[in-house]
């Protein structure tokens, strides 16, 4: 599902992928574009922006990705899952999340 947040890889691994929106978010995960290989497993810092509602700094570990073709718009698609985010960052997320399901 699209919601209206930025993502942004921070610290070490900040170059492998531009600020961009999620192709797909939830809870659990999202997925994103990736201008550089990153291998199943790593961990990553990123900072998600909610629009006014700020941002929420999480952890995340790549569970999947695919090369795709030199047309796409990146080297990279990528599965990531949330691993390390506060409580009130989850429910703040989760606010974002559920209005964006209640659009048409």
């Amino acid at each position: 599902m699209r919601a209206p947040v930025t993502c942004r890889a921070a610290g070490a691994h900040a170059r492998i992928a531009a600020p961009q929106q999620p192709l797909d978010i939830s809870l659990g995960g999202m997925r994103i574009y990736a201008s550089e290989e990153v291998r199943s497993g790593t961990r990553l810092e990123l900072e998600l922006f909610l629009g006014e509602g700020g941002s929420v700094p999480c952890t995340v570990e790549v569970v999947w990705v695919e090369k795709l073709p030199p047309s796409a718009p990146a080297r990279f698609d990528v599965g990531l899952r949330i691993l390390v985010i506060s409580d009130a960052d989850r429910r703040r997320l989760r606010d974002v999340v559920d209005d964006a399901e209640e659009l048409p």
